[in-house]
């Protein structure tokens, strides 16, 4: 029975501390998001969302080759709206055109996909490199690739 007592009392004095501190850095962390929150801005900052994720289809940036650069594909008002209503902007990256596909369909394996990232031969590679030079000034410096 003792030795009962004294196991809930460590375990108490471990999981207090322990509480208190998740406690502490769930208050401090941005913990709710909306996906697409540019759909939507005004309920998104009335539910008091911290973060945001945008779409970059690269096949609206460069619908027909290496060379094209669209980029009201994202358009600025949508990095605005979260500036301003304090969200964090989290880009995703996705949708292959089919010029960039080793299999020539939408979405397809991105031809040069195991090269180094810099390799010419590495499409992908390259595209993912203009968006994130031209957007991490603006606010996104987080990425996801092809979720």
């Amino acid at each position: 029975m003792t030795n009962r007592w004294w196991r809930v009392a460590l375990l108490a004095l471990l999981l207090v501390p322990l509480t208190v501190w998740a406690q502490d850095s769930l208050e401090n962390e941005p913990v709710f998001g909306v996906i697409e929150a540019y759909y939507r801005p005004e309920e998104a900052a009335e539910l008091g969302a911290s973060w945001d994720r945008i779409i970059f289809h690269w096949v609206a940036f460069q619908p027909t080759g290496p060379d094209d650069w669209d980029a009201s594909a994202v358009p600025i008002e949508y990095l605005n709206e979260a500036r301003v209503a304090g969200r964090q902007v989290v880009g995703l990256i996705k949708a292959t055109p089919p010029w960039a596909s080793d299999s020539g369909t939408p979405g397809g394996v991105p031809h040069g996909l195991g090269l180094p990232y810099d390799d010419t031969d590495n499409l992908v590679g390259a595209f993912v490199t203009r968006p994130t030079e031209e957007y991490v000034p603006l606010g996104i410096h987080d990425w996801i690739i092809w979720n």
